[in-house]
């Protein structure tokens, strides 16, 4: 018999002995976490099949824990069984996925609940070794894929991959009764995420069908849709034609020289051009069809309200600029004191800042290099907001990734410190320390301070990096 992998958090000793006391040995292969942090990093370790999930738990609660978990690939599609002592609405909440039980919970009804789900794990199991099916997409397109799941009402999630051996995929649609319900590609989702996906022509695909990973956030007709995402495609082309679309955007005029009556979605254009100058980032950070914002992007050049500075790229420099020798000494480091390889991969660095004054222009400098942005996050702290949160991913190499979070005008508390960002291999102080100077007396050495106006100075910025790598390779820690 198949055993299923379930996580429990849960703190409270006694409803977790009641908990595991319902749990066959034999059918459950059971992990546990007694707070936030610690589910986390079971949870992206060992994947399990279900997750219950207590929402008091400490360092994170369980609803921000389940949110983190629904925007990872590797867990977003998990049930997560909900368990509190009080009734609370989750906009993250998938019926006939998740379930909901409060405390003192009744143990015949997690019985019930226990036998549904696993049910439902056992059948999608089955189903994926009996009805699967995967390919390449130079033999199947991916419009004669979705039209064959369409006509045959397939509810499932169809898996794009770069290559056969790709574990990782580029993007997923998400079928239910074989309309479309969503899609993802990156960090983008819905309809955007769709046409863009409608635009491969390389690549391994592979459908699994039983419950969709992501919620219903599309509710078009599917055949429309893919006849319209087809339909932009070819108008894009065209649009290529006519402007640099690799090129950086400038303001010719000053924006309360704009017309009142612009549409909402040239508004936000508009002003998105400041923080993202450059096209291809300006067009990730925008929800809109690819297509609606080249063509508002293209009429306001044409109207000379826009300048398009092209970007000559050559392919043979690395954008980033910081020292080979330097990233080479630092993943001998990393892989010195870090025995997963997560972390040998992925670390991170911490950006203090007194306000969000200085936040346009590190934008600017980090849209400069090898970076993904998360764009919700990051036009959070330019609105101020919000005072913490992660900002996105430098590609140091193509196996390292730099992850920088940032804390804007408020001292994060050491617990805070020490569990979630416990890996960090530094921080950036942007303006004066002062407010900050007993978290920074954590990290000893491995800080810098950047003026406001040195973030205007990419070469120096690079360089002060760098002095902070080379502080992490010396630091005697772990």
């Amino acid at each position: 018999m198949r055993k299923i992998k379930v996580l429990i958090a849960e703190w409270d000793k006694k409803n977790l002995e009641d908990i595991l006391n319902l749990l066959d040995k034999d059918s459950y292969d059971v992990v546990k976490a007694e707070d936030g942090v610690e589910a986390l990093q079971l949870a992206l370790q060992k994947v399990p099949d279900f997750i219950m999930l207590s929402l008091d738990l400490p360092l994170i609660d369980g609803v921000k824990l389940s949110q983190i978990l629904r925007t990872n690939p590797k867990t977003e599609s998990i049930p997560i069984f909900y368990i509190s002592d009080k009734s609370i609405q989750l906009s993250h909440f998938r019926r006939n996925v998740d379930y909901f039980v409060l405390k003192p919970f009744n143990k015949d009804e997690i019985k019930k609940i226990l036998l549904t789900i696993r049910k439902k794990i056992l059948n999608v199991h089955d189903r994926r070794f009996e009805e699967e099916f995967a390919g390449n997409l130079k033999q199947m397109s991916i419009t004669d894929l979705l039209q064959i799941l369409s006509i045959n009402k397939r509810t499932g999630n169809l898996y794009l991959y770069e290559t056969q051996k790709s574990e990782v995929p580029v993007g997923v649609v998400v079928l239910n009764e074989g309309r479309i319900i969503n899609a993802k590609k990156g960090y983008v989702r819905k309809v955007k995420a769709l046409y863009r996906i409608l635009g491969l022509k390389d690549g391994y695909f592979r459908f699994l069908p039983g419950e969709p990973s992501m919620t219903e956030e599309i509710n078009e007709n599917s055949d429309s849709l893919i006849m319209e995402g087809l339909r932009q495609i070819d108008e894009i082309e065209e649009l290529k034609k006519q402007i640099p679309v690799s090129g950086k955007l400038k303001l010719k005029i000053k924006t309360n020289q704009l017309p009142q009556n612009l549409r909402p979605i040239t508004k936000e254009v508009l002003t998105a051009i400041e923080i993202f100058p450059d096209i291809n980032v300006l067009i990730d950070n925008i929800d809109a069809p690819d297509y609606e914002i080249l063509k508002i992007i293209c009429a306001l050049w044409e109207k000379g309200i826009l300048e398009i500075e092209t970007i000559v790229k050559d392919e043979n420099i690395s954008r980033t600029n910081f020292s080979s020798d330097i990233i080479i000494e630092l993943k001998r480091k990393l892989g010195k004191i870090f025995y997963d390889k997560r972390l040998t991969d992925n670390i991170y660095l911490v950006i203090f800042m007194n306000d969000p004054q200085p936040a346009y222009a590190l934008v600017n400098f980090f849209n400069s290099l090898n970076f993904e942005s998360a764009s919700e996050n990051v036009l959070k702290l330019l609105n101020a907001q919000s005072k913490m949160g992660y900002m996105g991913k430098i590609f140091l190499v193509e196996s390292l990734s730099l992850h920088i979070f940032y804390f804007c005008g408020m001292i994060p508390n050491f617990p805070l410190l020490e569990s979630v960002l416990r890996n960090i291999i530094g921080a950036i102080v942007i303006g004066k320390r002062d407010i900050f100077r007993d978290v920074l007396s954590y990290l000893g050495k491995r800080y810098v301070v950047l003026e406001p106006k040195d973030l205007n100075n990419s070469e120096l910025v690079i360089k002060n990096m760098e002095k902070l790598f080379e502080s992490f390779i010396t630091w005697e820690g772990k």
